[in-house]
């Protein structure tokens, strides 16, 4: 999606108000969370790609957004490709950590469930808890596990069997001197 078409739809959502390919949606338009949650889910039916508030947020203009857009679709379009030879967790987190929640739930099949924490919703709800609104980073492999960061807490994500599929377990790590924890 081009920055002109991004920028016709922020209009319409702001009552007709011109927007420029340039217009910060916050400062310039003065835009608020209520739209940009509007703005968020007419672009992400409009595209088809899993676009996040945070996303927003990260490229507020329409020219940033623009571009943002072709970084998700051809992004996902990698990862699809990675995950064409069967399920790899490592490709999830690796989603999960470069492109958010939303877009790591898009590439897991239908069968798959998740557990983290009392945590209780759907998938995209429960990564969203996992994931943390900030930095979030994949660590090495320590031994099976697939490690992420997000913060000072390090989370494990571990695939279990399910009668319907494959299950993946998100639980803190306890953090310590594993090379992998430490970065070292």
């Amino acid at each position: 999606m081009e920055a002109v078409s991004i920028a016709a739809l922020w209009s319409r959502l702001l009552d007709g108000a011109p927007v420029r390919p340039d217009d910060d949606f916050f400062f310039d338009l003065e835009g608020n969370s209520l739209l940009a949650a509007s703005i968020v889910s007419e672009l992400s039916l409009s595209t088809g790609l899993p676009v996040e508030l945070r996303d927003l947020y990260l490229a507020p203009t329409p020219r940033e957004f623009a571009g943002y857009l072709d970084h998700l679709n051809r992004r996902l379009g990698e990862y699809r490709t990675n995950l064409a030879a069967g399920f790899d967790l490592g490709v999830i987190a690796d989603a999960l950590a470069e492109l958010g929640a939303s877009a790591a739930d898009a590439l897991l099949p239908d069968e798959v469930t998740l557990a983290y924490g009392d945590g209780d919703g759907s998938r995209v709800a429960l990564l969203r808890q996992a994931r943390g609104n900030g930095a979030c980073t994949r660590l090495p492999m320590h031994g099976g596990d697939v490690l992420i960061r997000r913060g000072g807490t390090v989370l494990r994500f571990d695939c279990d069997s399910d009668p319907a599929g494959v299950r993946i377990l998100v639980t803190d790590h306890p953090t310590g001197s594993s090379d992998a924890v430490t970065g070292h």
